[in-house]
């Protein structure tokens, strides 16, 4: 098990994935950063005989960014009835996603990487959390004069502290200003804190309980605190995918 019932990792994830803090800087948007060494000495990827394929990965809410060691790109499939991937890039910005997805994991490398707070889209990449959703981009799409650089940085690194510091000095460098609340947001916080129901916080706003969610999911910090709110949220025009994404990944007697 990856997370615990709050979303968090577990201290056995993280100790597996060389888990670090981010600088003080990055703590309102950068969860932690990893540095997974390759599996083999020489660094190529290793394709083990019997072994699955493809995995789901479930939806954990939260967006990451990732460098493949040794130039493996991120294979992804629409469904189980897709022969071959889509082959994305080796750096990769993936979105938060509110539902499972299908990857390759035919030749596994190590990776280095780093798992964003809300809000670290627009703060890291200039891209609001919404457009991202339930996708995957090549870094280049977003950081187009500088993820070709730092993929090669990482990958000639002497060490996985190595390879953190160099990711992390580039996030510090695309750090922009924080932005300020919503105001509609701003008010709604300290009543959701008080045990205010969601529908009549929602109410008392005066947008559309879609509206609202989209707002609140790209709002992040309140004074100065990463939000550690968990907003879960379904709307109709979500549902059918949802719905087809559970149905393909639960056994029948779940």
């Amino acid at each position: 098990r990856l997370r615990n019932r709050s979303g968090a990792l577990t201290a056995a994830a993280a100790s597996a994935m060389g888990l670090h803090s981010p600088a003080i800087a990055l703590r309102p948007w950068v969860e932690s950063l990893w540095a997974v060494p390759p599996r083999s000495a020489d660094g190529e990827a290793q394709a083990t005989p019997g072994a699955r394929s493809r995995e789901w990965v479930m939806p954990a809410g939260r967006a990451h960014v990732v460098i493949r060691l040794g130039g493996e790109p991120l294979g992804l499939y629409q469904d189980l009835e897709q022969a071959q991937p889509q082959w994305l890039s080796d750096a990769v910005l993936a979105g938060p996603y509110d539902r499972a997805y299908l990857k390759d994991t035919s030749r596994m490398n190590g990776s280095v990487g780093a798992l964003l707070l809300p809000g670290a889209l627009h703060a890291l990449f200039g891209i609001a959390e919404p457009a991202l959703l339930n996708r995957h981009v090549a870094l280049a799409e977003v950081w187009p004069d500088d993820a070709a650089q730092l993929v090669e940085w990482i990958n000639a690194a002497a060490s996985p502290q190595e390879q953190i510091a160099r990711l992390e000095a580039q996030l510090l460098a695309h750090l922009r200003p924080a932005r300020a609340l919503h105001p509609q947001v701003a008010q709604a916080l300290p009543r959701l804190a008080q045990g205010q129901r969601i529908d009549e916080v929602v109410r008392m706003s005066g947008y559309s309980h879609r509206r609202f969610t989209s707002l609140f999911r790209q709002a992040t910090v309140y004074k100065g605190r990463s939000r550690d709110t968990a907003w879960y949220s379904i709307v109709d025009h979500e549902f059918p995918a949802i719905e087809r994404a559970f149905g393909q990944w639960l056994a029948p007697g779940d």
